[in-house]
């Protein structure tokens, strides 16, 4: 069994908790295939939607955002930096540099090439101007966003789920429903930058939900030979299946599981888990219990900081609430959606969002 660290969850998290209750974030949007497209009016547009920016320095700000549906987190590396791509109406797309907080125009597709964006997945990575895009939930691209090239890669007969791409931009992987009822199952697919088909893991995937209702199944490239996928695993066939990380090696086929880091509350106490896989009691503050009490079953995801010396936690109403093992101190920093941690000490949340769900 492959050695895996906390890593994988701590970058999926967020996504992991809008699956559990299924509405990618995220990031995550959930599609109903079939049938006619929806009228682009009946979609969400969040109007008003601003995104915060949370920082241990205590320099906090704030961006109002263009109108958008959906958005996805990409990290562009050392260059680029990271960007929240905005998905917007008709082929109209933005991209904003979370260092420079500036808005670039995302290219737009080829005229008249016919396309919905919400059948459309952009992977999480760029490197050299160079990322992947799924279109229509079918075809995926090459995109250099410089030149505005899109190139076709690979057309799949079958729905795909999720894409990423490498830290060097050499691989792009999909993954694609395993049968043609687009069920919770799903193949991983591993590509070369010309698309070439290198590796297929078949039921590297399984997130529960109606045939033909499915949302973008989180996954990514944790390194050039290892991509991580969230789904619902068991080891053994007389035992449940939980939720968590696959690790898998691509090219070897091994693998490598991490369940997702739920939390424990009773009365005023949380119990999380923490680096040494031991669990650690919080006394939960006054005003944070109150909006807990019709919840003390439920299992609540937090969201820890890269260096894991602190965490965000998303109650039922939308409080988020940041807390620091450093200081043993709890903090409310609003209302809204947790995004991402940009660093150790820099996370951001969306205030006003409303998800978007295609019926």
């Amino acid at each position: 069994m492959l050695k895996h660290s906390h890593s994988c969850w701590r970058t999926l998290s967020f996504i992991a908790v809008i699956t559990v209750a299924f509405a990618l974030v995220l990031p995550v949007s959930t599609f109903a295939s079939g049938g006619d497209e929806a009228d682009i009016q009946d979609w969400p547009v969040n109007e008003h939607a601003v995104l915060h920016v949370v920082s241990g320095s205590g320099q906090d700000y704030n961006v109002n955002l263009p109108p958008f549906i959906d958005y996805r987190l990409m990290d562009g590396g050392a260059q680029q930096g990271k960007r929240l791509i905005l998905y917007g109406t008709g082929q109209s797309h933005q991209a904003l540099d979370l260092t420079k907080l500036t808005f670039i125009p995302f290219p737009k597709f080829s005229p008249g090439v016919k396309t919905d964006n919400f059948d459309e997945l952009v992977s999480d990575r760029m490197h050299k101007q160079e990322t992947y895009v799924v279109k229509n939930g079918r075809t995926l691209y090459r995109l250099n966003v410089s030149t505005k090239q899109y190139v076709k890669l690979f057309e799949s007969s079958k729905q795909i789920y999720g894409v990423s791409s490498s830290p060097d931009g050499k691989y792009a992987a999909l993954l694609i429903t395993t049968d043609k009822y687009e069920g919770p199952g799903a193949d991983l697919h591993v590509f070369s930058r010309e698309g070439k088909l290198l590796r297929l893991r078949q039921n590297a995937a399984f997130l529960s939900h109606s045939d033909g209702m499915f949302s973008m199944y989180p996954m990514r490239f944790s390194d050039k030979d290892t991509i991580e996928v969230l789904t619902e695993y068991a080891a053994h066939t007389d035992q449940n299946a939980v939720q968590g990380t696959m690790a898998w090696k691509w090219r070897t086929g091994e693998r490598g599981f991490t369940p997702t880091p739920y939390a424990n509350i009773k009365g005023n106490v949380m119990t999380v888990p923490n680096d040494e896989a031991k669990f650690k009691t919080l006394p939960i503050p006054k005003n944070l219990s109150v909006s807990l009490t019709s919840m003390e079953n439920e299992r609540p995801l937090v969201h820890y900081s890269p260096d894991h010396k602190s965490f965000v936690y998303q109650v039922h109403n939308d409080q988020l609430w940041l807390y620091s093992f450093k200081t043993s101190k709890w903090k409310k920093i609003g209302q809204g959606t947790f995004v991402n941690w940009l660093s150790d000490s820099k996370l951001i949340w969306l205030e006003r969002y409303q998800p978007f769900i295609r019926v």
